[in-house]
């Protein structure tokens, strides 16, 4: 069974103004160099990295699928205005990506296998003499 590494992009107008020394650092990478190291370490483990169109994500609720702005007014807290479902923001756009991504059928935008499907080479057929 192969796992996959789902990656939330997310540009640089959203980042935070005040920063700590350690998370200054982290932001000075770009994705992709960070989308690198995610690659190479899940490589190593087997696993297969997938971006995810980030838009809307911390927005829609993950119970019925309404989106607006004031779903989320607190930065950790997702409350739907529709529904009333509460989450942890992060874990709802996590489900909201991993939703997506299912969605596509397990592939990422750029292609690639699906999720759970081995990642076999074709043999080249053997000239004979």
């Amino acid at each position: 069974m192969q796992r996959t590494i789902r990656i939330r992009l997310i540009p640089a107008s959203a980042q935070v103004v005040s920063l700590t020394e350690t998370s200054r650092r982290v932001h000075r990478w770009s994705f992709a160099q960070i989308k690198g190291f995610v690659e190479y370490k899940a490589e190593g483990r087997g696993c297969t990295v997938a971006g995810v169109d980030p838009r809307h994500t911390s927005q829609t609720c993950s119970c019925c699928g309404h989106i607006a702005r004031n779903n989320r007014r607190s930065r950790g807290r997702f409350v739907c205005r529709v529904c009333g479902f509460e989450l942890h923001a992060d874990l709802n756009a996590a489900r909201n990506s991993a939703a997506t991504y299912h969605a596509r059928g397990g592939t990422s935008p750029a292609g690639g296998l699906p999720v759970n499907q081995p990642i076999v080479s074709v043999p080249t057929p053997r000239r004979q003499e």
